[in-house]
């Protein structure tokens, strides 16, 4: 747990990378709590807030049968709480954001505009959630269409129709960009398109993965369970499990895990959020906009927060790996505000999507019981 507030170096000492194992962790917990109670005097004290999530994102830990990992920042005066926030994560369609800066610059610009149409492609479609590749190859859709099914729901199809608009390279590029300078903060690794991500993750089982169509990818993920996944792969390619080099799609999944691609730590990611709040890049209108379509989004964590909190979030949903993230501002105020709170919230290694997504919506009401959201 890595804590900042007036008492940031001391507190940092529960950072959880730091230990070997739980027990030194409880033990050091408990030296710095017996440390704090004998010192009333003490300025270097955790805020309420950050004792109070400190304590749950704890037991979170402790059930969940993965890791978890949690970055929470007051706009206002900077506190910040950390839990392996530091570390690197993969992200999946958190990155969407990235691309919607893009494309929302080049509306500043007047190179695009949100009634734009592009043409939907077989290429373009990929399996996945959203309702855009339920749409005829041929249709004309709208660009403000795109980035609200991207948006709202990390629709791949729609990410896919924006990347081939405004281009991988300027992209990556933005990402980088909307990090602070210097070197507190991790760069983000490389974003794919969600084709490339089936690729590279099928690739690890047999290379003749990266000679497949969308088309082939759709109806192997169309197959049903990993198990059949893997043997519509295996007919697809006229190869036998022997010809495999990982034993299961599941192998796979964590060998691409292991890779840069869209990787990153939940602080710098905070800061990506940081910046799209304050506008950086973007006109005040684009950005009031990009937060606007953000809110349509329906994560876990967010289904615990108070009705009167306007939640900006993105949300990913892979195997093995979730995570959600936002920013959360008062109803009564703009879609951006220097009274938000960031937060950022990922999982690894959960046996089902279902004990993820608890995870993750119990740390939205540890959150919203903490009383950060009050601190404003």
């Amino acid at each position: 747990m890595t804590v900042r507030s007036e008492c940031g170096e001391a507190l940092a000492l529960l950072d959880p990378s730091k230990f070997n194992d739980r027990m030194d962790y409880t033990m050091r917990r408990s030296l710095l709590i017996t440390t704090f109670a004998l010192l009333p005097g003490l300025a270097c004290a955790a805020t309420d807030w950050q004792k109070s999530l400190q304590d749950e994102i704890t037991r979170i830990d402790n059930y969940f049968p993965g890791e978890v990992g949690l970055y929470v920042q007051q706009l206002s005066d900077g506190a910040s709480l950390s839990w392996h926030a530091n570390e690197t994560w993969h992200l999946g369609s958190l990155t969407n954001v990235a691309i919607a800066v893009e494309v929302f610059s080049r509306i500043d610009k007047r190179e695009l505009s949100l009634s734009d149409t592009i043409e939907l492609t077989q290429a373009h479609i990929v399996d996945g959630p959203g309702e855009t590749s339920q749409h005829q190859p041929g249709t004309a859709l709208g660009v403000g269409y795109l980035l609200e099914q991207m948006l709202a729901s990390g629709d791949p199809t729609a990410t896919e129709i924006l990347i081939s608009e405004v281009g991988l390279d300027a992209v990556n590029q933005r990402a980088q960009q909307l990090l602070p300078p210097g070197d507190d903060y991790q760069e983000l690794g490389p974003i794919v398109r969600p084709l490339e991500m089936y690729r590279n993750v099928f690739g690890i089982l047999h290379r003749g993965a990266f000679d497949l169509s969308a088309e082939d990818f759709m109806e192997i993920r169309q197959a049903g369970d990993d198990q059949a996944q893997l043997e519509a792969f295996q007919q697809r390619l006229e190869v036998g499990p022997q010809d495999m080099k990982v034993p299961d799609l599941a192998s796979a999944y964590a060998m691409y895990y292991a890779t840069p691609i869209h990787g990153g730590t939940l602080d710098s990611y905070g800061q990506i959020l940081a910046a799209l709040n304050a506008g950086q890049g973007l006109s005040r209108e684009s950005a009031d906009a990009l937060l606007t379509m953000m809110q349509l989004g329906k994560g876990p964590m967010g289904s615990h927060l108070p009705e009167s909190a306007r939640f900006a979030q993105q949300s990913s949903q892979l195997p093995r790996r979730a995570c959600d993230a936002g920013i959360i501002t008062s109803a009564g105020g703009g879609a951006a505000s220097a009274q938000g709170v960031i937060i950022a919230a990922c999982t690894r290694g959960a046996a089902t999507a279902e004990e993820a997504s608890k995870a993750l919506a119990d740390i939205g009401q540890a959150i919203a019981a903490s009383g950060v959201l009050q601190q404003d």
